[in-house]
């Protein structure tokens, strides 16, 4: 589920770059992650606001979300 949502969240799209980059390095945001975070537009055009942060439910949705292996 995360990785369908990948475009409407703040993660990164370049999975090309995730496939080589180093697993204890840094993260570095891409070009395309950059400019979607300036200009608030999703790669169709569409913009968005991000203005609440996540309650309880949302956060521990996100988190069993997150333990999922595949």
């Amino acid at each position: 589920m995360r990785e369908a949502w990948r475009e409407l969240m703040f993660a990164d799209e370049d999975l090309q770059r995730k496939k080589h980059r180093d697993p204890v390095a840094a993260a570095e945001r891409s070009e395309a992650a950059l400019d979607k975070v300036a200009t608030r537009k999703l790669k169709n055009g569409s913009t968005f606001q991000m203005s609440t942060l996540p309650n309880p439910a949302q956060q521990r949705a996100m988190q069993l979300l997150q333990e999922i292996t595949v």
